[in-house]
């Protein structure tokens, strides 16, 4: 350590603040036209050294002590001891960009020794770059009161393999972007975002990044976020127009992603891995989710807003939940959708939701499980599913749903093809693969609709419904003109193009309906 000479302080902060970006690139910046211009001294006579960052004193001589840092990547840098603490005094850069080195309390920037952040090195607008290495924070928060309608903020690294921001463990989220007003917040990108899941004597409490308020149009992409306690990225209420891309979020103890709220939301390119509560909640609407895989989460997508779309995802190991959960609500589509190895594959509460060209692979219980209204699916095809016996493919107790183009193939003999207790249920294009007949179980349901369905019978067909159609055909326990489930739903009948059958004569007797719904015996 050597004690510095007596200098003039604003010459030197405006030369070296120049020279601590400057020197990023390899080279010098003063100016040697600069004119010294003395500020008021802090407090008279207190000591002022100079020297690197390594040999700061751990505390300062008395308050007022000043510390320039003359070497290094916090080149330029002047801390001020005060309250116990050195404290870093940038108020002369001209620029709202920062380096990330430059304003650590500590460290060197190496895993044993990461540079230390505080708070203060997020700015009020711009950009704050952090160079290959390794940092520690507790709590990086966007100031509230900071006019995000006129400027944003950005955490900009090198890379998710050079540049590593690790929360040393402390209550709060390590990022927190926040505001009562909305405007452009900015985001964080190319780094590695990590906690100390791993370890339990250090574990990190909050979330790793976190928006809160009105927080929206925010960017998150090229990032490794993982080992949270709580959730990877959490964002509340309103996260209008973010787009988080080209990133893996993985083994948090929470969410993986969490988000809570607004509309116009893009997910793509994602790795979801490992995630305790699940991997991706999307509560807000017209949102769009694309080519993402999702691993070894229950949910791995969970569904909570409306009108969003999904495409082009993969789902696997979701062992004890649903692959895919959606809530009660309305017009979500989901199309080009791999699922392998899942406790469930689909759960839908939904309205009026789409499915289509849907696969379902080895799932434990039921493939889908359709539990809404007015609920279509579109090219479903099944292979493997149902651990225990009289496990359906398909468990439709919602009503008015409409699946069509199924194929359904099972490898252990498990043969229910579908139970539906949900009224007004259409079935259509059915394939049933193997050499066993399958089951289908009608329960309670009523005018189920079974059309073109191949591997079902009126043997195999538990009907303990009303006004059931298997292949246009219907059964009726007496003359329909008189008697039974069809008697007056000739109507009915007629549109459908249906036959049904008296089931109390030895054979039984065919009966059609004709344009205005009256009966007529065809045999």
């Amino acid at each position: 350590m050597t004690k510095g000479q007596g200098y003039g302080r604003r010459t030197v902060l405006r030369g070296t603040a120049v020279l601590g970006a400057g020197s990023l690139a390899g080279c010098s910046m003063f100016s040697e036209e600069t004119q010294s211009t003395r500020s008021a001294e802090p407090l008279r006579d207190a000591p002022r050294w100079i020297g690197p960052l390594e040999a700061r004193p751990e505390s300062g001589d008395r308050a007022g002590h000043e510390y320039l840092v003359d070497r290094g990547p916090q080149q330029g840098t002047l801390y001020i001891w005060r309250d116990d603490k050195w404290r870093r005094i940038d108020e002369h850069a001209e620029s709202r960009d920062r380096f990330a080195a430059q304003s650590a309390t500590d460290g060197s920037g190496t895993p044993d020794d990461p540079w230390t952040l505080e708070n203060d090195v997020v700015p009020e607008g711009g950009v704050v770059y952090f160079q290959p290495g390794n940092y520690t924070a507790s709590a990086l928060a966007t100031p509230p009161a900071t006019d995000y309608e006129q400027t944003a903020v950005y955490l900009r690294g090198a890379g998710v393999r050079t540049t590593t921001l690790t929360d040393d463990a402390t209550d709060g989220s390590l990022i927190t972007f926040q505001s009562d007003s909305s405007g452009n917040f900015g985001g964080v990108s190319d780094m590695s975002v990590l906690g100390h899941f791993p370890d339990k004597n250090k574990r990190s409490k909050g979330h790793l990044i976190h928006g809160t308020g009105k927080v929206i149009d925010t960017l998150y992409e090229n990032l490794i976020v993982r080992y949270s306690w709580g959730d990877g990225l959490h964002l509340e209420a309103s996260t209008s127009g973010t787009r988080l891309r080209n990133s893996w979020i993985e083994n948090n103890f929470g969410w993986n992603v969490y988000l809570g709220g607004g509309t116009r939301l893009k997910l793509s390119n994602l790795h979801i891995v490992s995630g305790k509560n699940g991997g991706i909640y999307l509560r807000p609407s017209y949102s769009q989710v694309s080519d993402v895989s999702i691993v070894n989460c229950s949910p791995g997508l969970e569904l909570a807003g409306a009108n969003n779309t999904v495409s082009n995802v993969y789902v696997t190991d979701a062992e004890e939940g649903p692959a895919i959960r959606e809530g009660d609500v309305t017009g979500n589509v989901v199309g080009n959708t791999t699922i392998k190895k899942s406790a469930v594959g689909i759960a839908t509460d939904g309205t009026r939701s789409q499915y289509t060209n849907v696969g379902v692979f080895d799932a434990k219980r039921e493939a889908i499980r359709l539990n809404g209204t007015g609920v279509s699916v579109t090219g479903l095809t099944v292979s493997g599913f149902g651990s225990a016996s009289k496990t359906p493919a398909i468990d439709c107790s919602g009503s008015n749903c409409r699946l069509t183009g199924v194929s359904l193939a099972q490898s252990d003999g498990k043969t229910v093809a579908a139970r539906i207790s949900g009224s007004h249920t259409t079935l259509s294009n059915v394939v049933c693969h193997g050499s066993k007949p399958w089951q289908l179980i009608v329960d309670n349901a009523v005018e189920t609709v079974l059309d073109s369905v191949q591997g079902v019978t009126f043997g195999t067909l538990q009907d303990g419904g009303t006004r059931t159609l298997l292949n246009r055909q219907g059964t009726n326990a007496g003359d329909p003109r008189s008697t039974g489930e069809w008697n007056g739903h000739g109507g009915y009948a007629s549109a459908m193009g249906a036959t049904v059958w008296n089931t109390n004569t030895m054979p039984w007797t065919a009966f059609r309906a004709d344009g205005a719904g009256n009966w007529i015996r065809t045999g």
